[in-house]
Formats: C-alpha cells, structure tokens, sequence
C-alpha cells in the first residue's frame, strides 16, 4: 500500500477506484461490496479516519450522472386566478368595537365620506360600509370638465375574467390606460361657444357653486348635517305616564298641544283640562257638555290664550290663566279638525272642506276662505318664517299656500290615504314633511322651494302625527296600525335612529315641550307618556314674552 497524505491507498486489483478527471483532488471509493480485500488504516488509527470524513465531507464526489433540469426559481410563486378574493383571506378579523372605538370608527368613516365628495363629488353611501373593493367591483369615478377646456377623466376598473381563464389571460385582462384621449382641449372658438352658456347660467342663477364663500361645497354640507347617531341610546319606558280616560281614538281630531307658557291641554270628551309642567296640578278650563264637544286645540305661539275647535263648527278663545272665554268665531259649517297660529292669525280646517283665516285682532270672524280641498281638512300647519301655510285633507291632498293667497302655491297627491302628519323644518328653508294614513303608511319629504319630493319612507304602518325637533335635524313620527308605536328619524339621511314602544293602540296625538327637550304622546289606550328625547340648548321665559293679545301691538 502507498500512502499519500496520510491516507492509505489499496493497490489490490480486486479494488476498482472511480477516479474523477474533473476533480484536482482523486477521491478513493470501494465499489466491490464483496470484496475480500479491506481499507488498511495507517498506525496513526482512529485520528486520520475523523481527518478523511471531514475531508470527504468538504470535497463532495460529483455525481455520476446529470441533474435533470427543472423550470421551477428559487422561490415559490403561486399560480392564481382573477377570480380569488385574496382581500378576504388577508383582512384582519375584527373583533367586538368597545364604545371608544366604535366612535372612532363612524369618524374615520365620516371623514373617509367627506374626503371623498370634496375630491371625487361622490356621496354614495355604499362606500361607507364597504372600504375594500371586492373584485367583482366596478368603479367609475368621473371628474367633471372645467372652463379650461379639459374633457371628462374616466377611470374604470374592469370585471375580471371568470376562475376558467389562466394566468396568462389575466395578464391580457389587466386593466390598462383607456385608449380614449385623457386630456382633450378646445379650440378658442369651441371654448367660446361652450363657455357661453355657462357664463350666462351663472349670472342667472346666484346660487352657484362659485359664489359660495363656504370652504365646502353644498352636498359636503349635507353630508356633515346627516352624521349618524348609531349609538344614541333613546329611553325604553317613559318618565311619567298619566291616565287620559274619554280620550277619542278618532284619527281626524287633533286634541293635544303643549304650549309656550308650558301647560299642556289635552280634551277628554267634552272637558279641557290644563296640566302644568312646572308644578304637575291640572286644572279643569271647561266643560262643553252638554251643548258641544271639543274637537281640536291649539296653543298661540306667544302667550297663554288657547284655540278650542269644537263639533259645531265655532272656534272659541280662551285666556288660559284666567280660564275665561275671549271670544268666539263662526263659519263652519261642520266640525273643525285642525288649527294652526301665524302670529295674530289663526286658520281653521272643517270638516266642510274649506280652511278660513281669522284674524284675532279685528273684529270679523275671518277674512279669507280657501275651497281647495274636496274632502275634510284634518292637516293645518304654519311656517312662520316664511308664511307658507300646508294643508292635508281626506282627499290625500297635501297643499302649500303662500301666505293667503286664495289659489295653492303646490298641490301635492302622491299620497293615496288621508294627510294628517305635516310638519316644517325649523333648520332649513322650505323643508316640509307629509305623512299619510293606512292605506299610504309612507312619510315623504317635500323642497317647497322647487316644488320636488326629496324622499319617500314606507314605515309600514300608519302615519299619525309628525314633528320636527327644535335642538336637532330630526324629525319624530307616531304611527297607528299595526305598530302602535313612535319613531325618531335623522335628516337628510332619513334613517330611523330609534324607536319608543309602549302604547297598546294607536298613538294619535303629539306635543313638544317649549324647551324642545321632551314629547307627550297620547294613544287610544286612554294614556299620556312623557319622553325625554333631546337636550335642552335654552331656557325659554313666558313672562318676557309678548303676545298677539297685547292691546299695545298694532294692527298691521
């Protein structure tokens, strides 16, 4: 045997060495298993055996044959379709939002709203509860041209192709920029001409855009104005329930009204009694029996005097803090449903069809008989702020009149039931809300200023009463069959924020406290419930107040 390097090298023939031209270092294999001829170790024994493994482990042998080639990278990309949803496999599982971070969630999603109306004029509300896009999902956002000439922008994202295409057709289906021209400009004589019309709108109309001084623009206003209350909580029993026995379940009658001098009036069969917010005594004003019953009431706006409708037709005046009758005024023919205050005017509905004018200070009865109607008037309500007047009838006819004009301003019939909920918007110019009565179950929201229906709400059920808040952009609506119940409604998104259940039938009347921060409600159930809804922004003083009566007003 030869040694060479400390290792000891067979020179038997029986041994076949595979020797590796390639290799500057010849490596010795035993190839003959069988062989009787065994590897002879050197007498420096087990030390140059660890040095040859860690030899042989440094220099590999290379393989006898070749490694077949394969197409794969050194990293593993997975082939995958259009079609897979990979935002739901990676979205974050959310778990239950505690109350901090519930609020902080409905801001980021307000200000997510807001951002993109003043960037993108969007204001869809679909955005708002779907931030990820799923891939189904086709957008368009459009930016609109301006005076500089420079055309509509389009960007669309495309459907992907169904899960049966390969990776190479959605490579094809990728989107790309349109082909279309992105930014196109006019000629001067096509910008003349397009810039014509335009120029003359804006002088025409003052109410544009451009001449806002407002940071934002109307529709981000709107927005901002319908912030949702998603966790307001409303109270789930009244604070104070009295008993109302003999109170009529008649839904033409309006027999419940709380005043400014904060008394409530409420008509039980023949006999008005007076309650008192400030030290809850009730006092009986009178009783009609047995010549005539009360069919409607009504507060004067300033003051303590009350307006008493009764089934004769007459409309008598009574000074509530004396509890005497002023005066009485005819001209009906039949029973007198509704009434509503303008200042020194107060207008009566009959159930004659027609709605008269008085006013109070002078010494004629009325002044003005309005016959629009074809059926029974049971809806009256005055905007004061802008001497509109809004009128329902029977004949599902809901009319707005200016001032006392003899004609109708707007004749309204897209209710198909009686009209007897109206109420006017104390917080923007115009805004008028209808209510219709079974056979309609809807609330509809009317501009008065441009003669359009804004919205229209199926609540399912009868629509008794409606009243807007005086603290805040809500409106509270009383329903009959089949809910019985009352309901608080956000503007302008018009989404229910709430609902007051208690009532065992239906809940005909409605009255606001002077403050705005509480409701009475009463029902067919014989029962008056008291709710606390809203936050009193003001304390109002009925002594420092002037009214109609006032011998020392003028008659204008």
């Amino acid at each position: 045997m030869d040694e060479f390097d400390g290792f000891t090298r067979p020179t038997s023939s029986n041994s076949s060495a595979n020797r590796n031209s390639n290799n500057s270092m010849n490596r010795v294999e035993n190839n003959n298993s069988n062989s009787d001829s065994a590897n002879t170790v050197d007498s420096r024994g087990d030390a140059h055996t660890r040095m040859r493994q860690g030899f042989e482990k440094s220099f590999p042998s290379s393989p006898n044959k070749k490694r077949p080639r394969t197409n794969e990278g050194d990293r593993f990309i997975p082939s995958r379709d259009a079609s897979t949803e990979l935002w739901t496999g990676f979205t974050k599982v959310e778990g239950p939002l505690t109350p901090v971070k519930k609020k902080q969630s409905v801001a980021d999603r307000n200000f997510t709203t807001l951002l993109r109306s003043e960037l993108f004029g969007s204001n869809d509300e679909t955005f708002n509860n779907s931030p990820i896009a799923t891939p189904n999902t086709t957008i368009g956002v459009s930016t609109p041209r301006t005076d500089s000439g420079i055309d509509d922008i389009e960007l669309t994202q495309r459907t992907p192709p169904s899960s049966s295409h390969t990776s190479s057709s959605i490579l094809q289906n990728t989107p790309v920029t349109p082909s279309r021209k992105i930014f196109h400009y006019l000629s001067p004589r096509d910008r003349n001409k397009s810039s014509y019309g335009k120029k003359a709108q804006y002088q025409d109309n003052p109410n544009r855009t451009i001449y806002s001084l407002s940071p934002v623009r109307s529709i981000t206003k709107d927005l901002i104005s319908a912030s949702r209350l998603e966790g307001r909580e409303l109270p789930s029993i009244p604070y104070r329930v009295l008993d109302a026995p003999g109170l009529a379940g008649d839904f033409y009658l309006n027999l419940l009204d709380w005043g400014q001098c904060n008394m409530l009036a409420v008509a039980l069969a023949s006999r008005v009694y007076l309650w008192s917010g400030i030290s809850s005594e009730v006092t009986v004003m009178h009783n009609f029996y047995p010549t005539d019953t009360v069919t409607s009431l009504r507060w004067v706006q300033r003051g303590t005097h009350l307006a008493v409708g009764t089934h004769n037709g007459s409309v008598e005046i009574w000074d509530a803090a004396t509890c005497k009758k002023t005066r009485t005024m005819s001209g009906h023919t039949e029973r007198v449903g509704a009434l509503s205050w303008n200042d020194h005017v107060l207008s009566s509905g009959g159930r004659d069809n027609h709605i008269l004018h008085r006013d109070v200070r002078a010494p004629e009865h009325y002044f003005r008989v309005l016959t629009a109607h074809r059926q029974e008037v049971c809806g009256l309500e005055w905007n004061s702020n802008e001497n509109l007047l809004a009128s329902g009838g029977n004949d599902n006819a809901l009319m707005v009149w200016d001032k006392f004009e003899e004609k109708p301003l707007y004749s309204f019939h897209n209710h198909i039931a009686a009209v007897k909920a109206i109420t006017w918007s104390p917080h923007q110019r115009g805004i008028l809300a209808s209510g219709g009565g079974t056979a309609d179950r809807t609330i509809k929201l009317w501009n008065t200023q441009r003669g359009s229906m804004l919205h229209n709400i199926d609540t399912g059920s009868q629509v008794c009463n409606l009243l807007w808040s005086k603290q805040t952009n809500e409106f509270i609506s009383t329903h009959g069959f089949m809910e019985n119940e009352v309901a608080l409604w956000n503007y302008p998104s018009v989404s229910r924020v709430g609902t007051l259940k208690g009532h065992t039938d239906r809940v005909l009347y409605l009255a606001m406290s002077p403050n705005g921060e509480n409701i009475v409600t009463g029902a067919a159930d014989e029962t008056l419930r008291f709710w606390k809804l809203f936050d009193s922004k003001s304390k109002h003083s009925a002594s420092t107040m002037s009214s109609p009566f006032d011998p020392t007003m003028k008659i204008r």
